[in-house]
């Protein structure tokens, strides 16, 4: 078999269009001020310190779920009050990179949550992977079963999904409105 390249004069795909994607993101709403004051008093109020720094941690700096899990205590910085994402641990518990190259970063947090996070070092369980919310046996823990038992302490209708508890420290109204 012969292939001769002049029977074809021009690439012939490039007038093709090809349809868009025909799907919406899901576009997330933040929780309201008055949910965001009422999660932070019911993690207060009825939570453990575990779940009270984590709760708090969520909403003020924006953290993903497998970012939490994934959180290390060489992240925290307590002088400058910030925490630093190098790395995450997924669903099933294996640590690893984040998702992509945006997801390395340094976020400030409010003095209330560097306080807390203080605190909880102090009572935190060591683990060889020096975590900052470890499970019992020192490895990443759950966020959904972290938030399950939080919600059934307080109400469901309060507390938010991870998604949502992300999206407030990325809006200007969360920082100052809250504390």
């Amino acid at each position: 078999m012969r292939c001769d390249s002049a029977l074809v004069a021009q690439n012939v795909a490039l007038a093709v269009k090809l349809p868009r994607d025909a799907r919406e993101k899901g576009k997330v709403t933040p929780p309201a001020k008055g949910d965001l004051r009422a999660i932070l008093e019911a993690a207060g109020e009825q939570a453990d310190l575990k779940t009270q720094v984590l709760v708090e941690l969520a909403v003020f700096s924006g953290l993903r779920a497998s970012e939490l899990r994934g959180l290390s205590w060489k992240g925290v910085d307590f002088t400058n009050g910030t925490v630093t994402v190098s790395q995450r641990a997924d669903a099933a518990g294996v640590i690893g990179p984040p998702k992509s190259k945006a997801g390395f970063r340094t976020i400030p947090l409010p003095p209330r949550v560097v306080t807390l996070l203080k605190t909880w070092k102090l009572a935190c369980p060591v683990s060889d992977l020096d975590l900052v919310f470890p499970s019992e046996r020192g490895n990443p823990r759950s966020w959904a079963s972290e938030m399950m038992d939080f919600s059934d302490r307080s109400s469901r209708d309060v507390i938010g999904l991870e998604s949502e508890l992300r999206h407030p420290s990325r809006t200007d109204r969360t920082l100052g409105a809250v504390s």
